[in-house]
C-alpha cells in the first residue's frame, strides 16, 4: 500500500524514506542509487506497504511482505537483527521521522 492509498483509505500514515547511500554495503560496493520506503500506520504502528528500489533490493522483498502479513510493526522490524554489511543492515533505521 502507498501513502497516497492509505490515505484514501483515511488511515492515518506516513511514509518513510531511506536513501541506499546511507548503507555501508551499497557504499562499499559503490551501488548506491535507490531508496527503501516504507508506509506505516501512526495508530497501530503496522507496516502497511514499502517501496523499494536499487541494486540488491529484491532480497528484502520477503522481510517487508512477511513482515505485513503477520501484521507486524514497525517495532518488529527494529527489534530483529541484519547483519552487517548487507543491504537489510538499515531496516531499522526506517521509523526516523514518523
Amino acid at each position: 500500500m502507498t501513502l497516497q492509498q492509505a490515505q484514501q483509505q483515511g488511515i492515518n500514515a506516513h511514509a518513510v524514506t531511506l536513501p541506499i547511500a546511507h548503507i555501508a554495503r551499497a557504499i562499499e560496493w559503490g551501488h548506491d542509487l535507490g531508496f527503501y520506503r516504507m508506509v506505516v500506520d501512526l495508530d497501530t504502528d503496522k507496516i502497511l506497504g514499502a517501496m523499494l528500489g536499487g541494486y540488491e533490493i529484491a532480497k528484502l522483498v520477503r522481510v517487508f511482505i512477511s513482515l505485513m502479513e503477520a501484521g507486524a510493526t514497525w517495532q518488529l522490524l527494529k527489534k530483529s537483527v541484519h547483519i552487517h554489511p548487507t543491504y537489510g543492515e538499515a531496516l531499522p533505521k526506517q521509523r526516523r521521522g514518523c
